[in-house]
């Protein structure tokens, strides 16, 4: 009777599994989505990106600054944070969306975008993009054109959300280790904090906005439309808004590794 039940729960599950199977994106085929797309390359440069903001934040005392970039360095892991996306992207698409995202990347449009991205997300390019940021503002039809996107994606909302996580998470590391941490009422921070994330979402998402312009600044008017024509595609909403979501994870995960780090040095 036993195994009969066993043979029974065997048979379920295979008729279970089998279309959850065909429908999940498979590891091989994400793995070669990160590529073609960037994301791996990006990835691997966010250490530099992150340091060198450090580097040319002026209101950092010195010491602080050495003591940031140093937890930098012992807390980044780049395979956590594939893995984040790549989970959160296993979990959301599909085999088609799969196929549809991996097919537009193959055509010279894709490729050429894809360069540009790339090339935007060095440490170098923050910086260039930063001294050319006022007149990629005063360009109104990329703005407006980076508006859109950013609605589509929630990439502001996205980085409230992340930014709100590091404030937390530093007020925590520093009400851990300070000598008066029992009367530290973590409530009133956070809601002070809140409080003033609300009065910079308009500064964040001019940032995101200005960024966007400048990734995009050499791409045609022309190519730039029929590109938001795909990123209007579900699977590509998909796609990103997933990618997004994994890369918040994991940068929450850093971010507790890092304050930890900054906490045991004695810099916070």
């Amino acid at each position: 009777m036993q195994q009969v039940l066993k043979n029974h729960l065997i048979i379920l599950l295979l008729v279970v599994m089998a279309p959850l199977q065909a429908a999940m994106a498979s590891d091989d085929r994400i793995d070669e989505l990160l590529t073609v797309s960037g994301f791996d390359m990006q990835i691997q440069q966010m250490p530099d990106v992150l340091k060198m903001t450090l580097n040319h934040e002026q209101q950092l005392p010195l010491n602080l600054k050495k003591a940031f970039i140093s937890a930098i360095d012992t807390s980044f892991d780049a395979q956590k944070f594939k893995n984040g996306v790549t989970t959160r992207l296993k979990t959301n698409l599909s085999e088609q969306d799969l196929s549809t995202i991996l097919a537009w990347y193959e055509t010279p449009e894709a490729q050429k975008i894809t360069a540009e991205e790339n090339a935007a997300s060095t440490p170098e390019a923050m910086m260039d993009m930063q001294m050319k940021a006022p007149t990629l503002i005063g360009d109104k039809d990329r703005m407006a054109f980076a508006r859109r996107v950013d609605s589509l994606m929630g990439a502001t909302d996205s980085a409230m959300s992340t930014q709100e996580y590091i404030g937390i998470a530093i007020l925590s590391a520093m009400a851990a280790t300070s000598a008066d941490a029992a009367g530290t009422d973590m409530d009133i921070m956070k809601s002070m904090l809140s409080s003033q994330m609300a009065q910079q979402r308009q500064l964040v998402s001019d940032q995101i906005a200005v960024q966007t312009v400048y990734t995009y600044r050499n791409i045609d008017d022309t190519t730039l439309a029929n590109y938001e024509k795909v990123l209007n595609q579900p699977a590509f909403i998909n796609f990103y808004r997933s990618a997004l979501e994994g890369m918040n994870r994991s940068f929450e995960g850093f971010i507790s590794d890092w304050t930890y780090q900054l906490a045991q040095s004695g810099a916070l």
